[in-house]
């Protein structure tokens, strides 16, 4: 059976999983055990399996069935997968269901879905936190990309079933979830690293080095990436 985030065994999907996890780990710091999180888009379970492993209850979702089917091949008791429509309004769940939430690297829901925030308020207890990963406009790897392949760019704007990033800058996005009531509780910039999901190159662990030796964490709204923790 395939392994639905074995992309990120490389040493760049390494590099941007430990910091999500680094990250996700203090945004939920503190909330009890059998705390009930819903994983918005999570796939075949890269980040519902370590949050299930600290004692919270993960409900993990998909627009696809094969990757639930792999999360369900696990047979986790805490771990419990739904099949969801494309519409993220209308989510099989009650509202004011779950104690916290997540919704990492999935931006074409986060940031082409003008309602994503107001549906997810709805299905979260109040105050309670949800990390967001959201793609950087003002950064430079949108630059490069307009630079090197303008068409292609234009292209993913109007829509052809790619992955759509980098169509909006980081404060449009946390603007949208601060209309909808949330509050911006953290925020870490990433990914500066100027290498693709897939590469093993050698240069990554040096890259990243230097990365945190700068601080670049710090200035989130240059970042390609940002990581937020939102409180309802």
């Amino acid at each position: 059976m395939r392994h639905y985030y074995s992309q990120y065994n490389t040493r760049q999907g390494k590099y941007t999983n430990a910091i999500e996890l680094r990250f996700i780990e203090r945004a939920f710091a503190g909330m009890p055990k059998e705390s009930l999180l819903l994983d918005i888009g999570g796939g075949g379970g890269r980040n519902a399996f370590p949050q299930a492993l600290k004692g919270f209850q993960v409900v993990v979702t998909d627009i696809a069935l094969p990757p639930l089917d792999y999360v369900m091949s696990r047979r986790h008791a805490s771990i419990h997968a739904v099949l969801i429509p494309a519409n993220i309004a209308t989510l099989p769940f009650s509202e004011c269901r779950f104690d916290g939430g997540l919704c990492i690297q999935v931006p074409d829901l986060v940031e082409n879905e003008k309602n994503f925030f107001p549906a997810i308020s709805n299905y979260l207890k109040p105050n309670a936190p949800f990390v967001v990963t959201i793609s950087n406009r003002m950064s430079y790897k949108y630059v490069i990309r307009l630079l090197l392949n303008r068409q292609a760019t234009e292209t993913k704007r109007k829509g052809t079933g790619q992955t759509r990033v980098y169509l909006f800058t980081a404060a449009e996005i946390l603007n949208r979830a601060q209309n909808a009531g949330f509050k911006i509780r953290a925020m870490e910039g990433y990914n500066w690293i100027p290498f693709s999901k897939g590469s093993n190159s050698r240069w990554i662990h040096c890259a990243s080095i230097i990365e945190h030796r700068l601080m670049l964490q710090r200035i989130p709204f240059l970042s390609p990436w940002l990581i937020v923790c939102l409180q309802k």
